[in-house]
Parts: C-alpha cells; sequence; structure tokens
C-alpha cells in the first residue's frame, strides 16, 4: 500500500541488514535458519518503527496503552506468584525437573513471568513504565484509575 517510507535512514540500515546477512551467511553456511531468525530479531523491529508514525492514528495509540496495561496486572501478579513460590514449585518449573529457574536470594527466584527468561519482564516493566509515563504526561483518554492499576502492577512486577 505504499506506506513505507523511502528515507536515507530506511535505504542505510536495509544496506546494514543485507551486510548482515551475507556476513551472517558466509561465517554460518550451514544454518541459515540461524542468520534469518537473528535478522529477524535485529532489524524487523525497526521496520515497525518506520512505519508506526505513518500506519497508527491516536485511537490506535489509545488502544495499544490500554493493552499493555490491562495485561500488566496479570504479569504482575504471575510474577508475585511465581517469587514466593518455591525454586521448584510446578509455578517455576519447566516441561521437566531438570528445569531451574535462576536463583535469587533468600530462597526465591527471579520470576520470568510468562516470559522465558528474567530479560522479558525487564523490557515489559520497561515498556510498561513508558506507556504510563507517556500516557500521564500526554494526557492522554486514559481514565486515571487504569494508570494507578498500571502502576501498581509495576510496583508489583519490580518488587
Amino acid at each position: 500500500q505504499h506506506v513505507f517510507p523511502r528515507t536515507v535512514g530506511v535505504y542505510l540500515w536495509s544496506l546494514l541488514a543485507l551486510a548482515c546477512a551475507v556476513a551472517g551467511f558466509c561465517v554460518l553456511p550451514d544454518h541459515p535458519q540461524v542468520v534469518l531468525y537473528g535478522l529477524k530479531c535485529n532489524f524487523l523491529h525497526l521496520t515497525m518503527l518506520a512505519m508506526a508514525p505513518i500506519v497508527l492514528d491516536s485511537a490506535d495509540i489509545d488502544r495499544i496503552v490500554r493493552a499493555v496495561i490491562y495485561i500488566s496486572v496479570p504479569i504482575a501478579l504471575l510474577m508475585a506468584w511465581q517469587f514466593h513460590s518455591p525454586p521448584h514449585a510446578w509455578i517455576n518449573s519447566g516441561l521437566d525437573d531438570t528445569f531451574k529457574q535462576i536463583d535469587s536470594s533468600q530462597g526465591h527466584i527471579r520470576p520470568p513471568g510468562p516470559f522465558s527468561f528474567i530479560a522479558g519482564p525487564m523490557g515489559f516493566c520497561a515498556l510498561l513504565a513508558a506507556v504510563l509515563t507517556g500516557a500521564a504526561v500526554d494526557r492522554r483518554r486514559i481514565a486515571k484509575p487504569l494508570l494507578f492499576i498500571g502502576t501498581a502492577a509495576l510496583i508489583v512486577a519490580a518488587l
């Protein structure tokens, strides 16, 4: 639909993605799936960032903000449950008994929430903090009680 911007930055990161792909295929010629997965992880989000201001309107942003806040509550509750459960409780186990969470202190684990590793909650909490701050500063059409609920979820998840 011709919404992809054609700017110098877009061409430069496309060139960088191509260079990384060529280098990846040279280094890992027997594992193209690894190279393609790396390209997805490192360059797909840049495509979304370039198109977001063109494709999304204010109502879309409001829906995204609300969705992030709504899902923050069950994520925070799950993380609190995981933290307060023993390391080998079913909520902290994987598919078999050999799986173990990363130990923290005083018999607790670092709760990953619904994510596979602790980096997931770190990224989500950063996103939630940015969403809450942006919604409060921009005075978006987000109800104040919802902002308070999101702030409480952020505090629970961070503790």
